[in-house]
């Protein structure tokens, strides 16, 4: 029986010495680390894998013969059809294999046996049958047999794992996730795991990119210092890199643009998007477009990006706001007035189902600046009021419910998280973990 596929990957990490040739880029916006007590855990479960997987072994037909004190010298066939039983017992299985990590040229993982060899301390073999009494006569040229063959097997074995179970199972570390219409995000590796006697750490690109175009993000992942952290098996960074190119296709995909109308005002508001709710704000404006809708068109005025401290995450978007009325005889919309908005946003980042969500919530009210007007002049501060009334009852939540699909981690197949640890360093976010079993 062979234990699920994460647990023999992990467990042959563990038992390896293992190497990375290629160098890794210097600032991943995504790393991925394995520490030793994750190793330790997995452990158990190789060792559990390799005694079964010993279980199995085929043990050939072989002859022979050997002297006797009693009788000069004796042929004997060992083969399948012999009648009885025995049991085989192992101590002493000394294991050292070297692994080379790295990855191909589609950034997906590579693994091989670059190293392997085995000793066996002692093979004892207790006989039972009709035979046995005779059999008993050959007991130590049948436990040199079965140590010699078993010491073939183990690496023979080792090697099959590699090739048939550890490397397909790191191929299903996703490379590109689709996240929905609009973008996807990278997660190939920018260099080989790098490997140090107490963690595996590996290096991913963590940038999101458009789906329907693709351009590199104008600017770097900054350094991430992952601090000296044991308590979980599994820890993984997210750079703010990660977030501020999801921030960056967004805002060039228009989908940080909304027009405010006024089906989209509660109708408890006590103020609604026509001329006559603007009486008191802009006593001119109802005289000029009476009994008329309004609309406001609102848009970053670039991409609006977060800013990890510890503890902390903000943002201080600064948008363009500009209104129109829509006048009753025909589709044209009048244009009214441009204003320039800036408010601080906190984010919350959290996980679920190993996915990285998020909401936010206003850090201050939103300010207005007039940078222009075809009306005469009015009092900017009692617009406030209504964008602020605006912000919290649809803009928010329509930005939070976007924010709670989130996106994945990159995770191989069947490897679940749980007791989870969030924390906000700077420039990255830090998760810690532990591993479950995969689920049956």
């Amino acid at each position: 029986m062979m234990a699920r596929p994460y647990w023999v990957a992990v467990a042959l990490l563990l038992l390896a010495e293992v190497s990375g040739f290629e160098e890794g880029a210097s600032h991943p916006g995504f790393v991925a680390r394995i520490t030793r007590k994750g190793l330790e855990y997995a452990r158990r479960y190789g060792i559990a894998t390799l005694k079964k997987e010993l279980s199995t072994i085929h043990l050939p037909d072989f002859s022979g013969s050997t002297k006797v004190s009693w009788i000069t010298s004796v042929s004997y066939k060992f083969y399948s059809t012999l009648e009885g039983t025995f049991t085989v017992s192992v101590d002493g299985i000394s294991i050292s294999v070297s692994l080379n990590l790295g990855k191909d040229q589609s950034g997906r993982p590579t693994v091989s046996v670059a190293h392997c060899s085995n000793s066996i301390g002692h093979v004892s073999i207790d006989i039972s049958g009709h035979l046995s009494w005779i059999l008993n006569f050959f007991h130590k040229r049948f436990e040199n047999y079965f140590k010699n063959i078993l010491e073939q097997k183990i690496c023979e074995m080792i090697r099959k794992s590699t090739t048939s179970h550890l490397e397909p199972y790191l191929r299903t570390l996703p490379v590109i996730l689709m996240i929905d219409q609009v973008a996807g995000i990278d997660y190939s590796l920018v260099g080989a795991p790098q490997v140090t006697s107490q963690v595996i750490d590996t290096p991913f690109r963590g940038e999101f990119f458009g789906r329907n175009w693709r351009s590199p993000a104008p600017f770097g992942a900054p350094p991430i210092r992952l601090p000296e952290k044991h308590d979980h098996m599994v820890y993984f960074a997210a750079s703010e890199y990660v977030f501020n190119t999801a921030s960056r296709v967004y805002h060039q995909a228009g989908r940080m643009n909304f027009t405010i109308r006024n089906q989209h005002i509660p109708l408890d508001s006590p103020t609604h998007l026509d001329t006559n709710s603007f009486r008191a704000i802009i006593p001119q404006l109802a005289k000029l477009y009476p009994n008329a809708e309004l609309e406001l068109e609102t848009s970053p005025e670039s991409a609006p990006f977060l800013m990890f401290t510890p503890g902390n995450v903000t943002f201080s978007p600064v948008i363009d706001l500009q209104a129109f009325t829509l006048l009753p005889t025909s589709s044209e919309r009048k244009p009214l007035f441009q204003l320039r908005v800036t408010t601080d946003i906190s984010a919350t980042i959290g996980v679920r189902s190993s996915r990285i969500v998020g909401s936010v919530t206003p850090g201050s009210k939103l300010k207005l600046e007039l940078k222009h007007s075809n009306i005469h002049y009015f009092r900017v501060e009692l617009m406030e009021a209504i964008l602020n009334y605006y912000a919290r009852h649809t803009l928010y939540p329509s930005l939070n419910a976007k924010l709670k699909e989130g996106f994945p981690l990159p995770l191989p197949r069947d490897t679940y998280l749980n007791s989870l640890e969030l924390q906000v360093h700077k420039n990255f976010l830090l998760l810690g973990a532990n591993l479950n079993e995969a689920k049956r």
